[in-house]
């Protein structure tokens, strides 16, 4: 971890692969700003949460964000001016805290409008279970899209696309959830 620390100014793109384990200790590292980071990638085995002053919330340059079983703050400075955004959250992870409102995904959209990829795989805002329903007045413009993919049970990603505009052209995949049985949700 401190050999990434020292280097962290220079580092264009930063791949992370392992179990919580492995990547915890590092993500816990990359407490110094990034000046040059382009791309970050973390894929975790397990879940693993990531801290919320990750790169000391100074990466200006950061396009590309890929993150496979990671948790971070839907508030984080690491979604902003993106042109590509993965976020995939593991199967049957049930922390409801973890996933955001509709109001902060579309936020978070709303302050990329250059996005070109976007894929948010088991990890978008749940309409059934919530005590309020989903509803926000607002579409937000995603005039780049160029591939949109969605993972989730079907209401939740109807409650997304409703709420977005994308270009005609744009590459739609959605993988909806058909039956949960003992914890198990299989997807088409």
């Amino acid at each position: 971890p401190s050999y990434i620390l020292k280097h962290l100014s220079h580092i264009r793109r930063l791949d992370l692969l392992g179990s919580e384990a492995e990547i915890k200790p590092i993500a816990f590292s990359l407490i110094g700003p990034a000046p040059l980071m382009d791309s970050i990638h973390i894929h975790s085995s397990t879940m693993v949460f990531l801290p919320f002053d990750l790169f000391a919330n100074s990466a200006p340059r950061l396009r590309h964000v890929d993150l496979r079983h990671c948790q971070i703050q839907w508030s984080s400075f690491l979604f902003t001016s993106l042109v590509t955004l993965h976020i995939e959250f593991p199967c049957c992870f049930s922390s409801f805290s973890s996933l955001p409102s509709l109001a902060d995904l579309l936020d978070i959209l709303e302050i990329n409008p250059n996005l070109e990829d976007l894929s948010l795989q088991r990890c978008l805002p749940l309409f059934l279970y919530t005590r309020l329903p989903q509803t926000v007045s607002r579409t937000i413009s995603l005039s780049n899209l160029k591939q949109l993919y969605l993972k989730g049970e079907a209401l939740d990603c109807a409650s997304l696309l409703q709420s977005l505009a994308y270009p005609a052209t744009t590459t739609l995949r959605i993988s909806v959830g058909l039956e949960i049985l003992s914890g198990i949700v299989r997807y088409v």
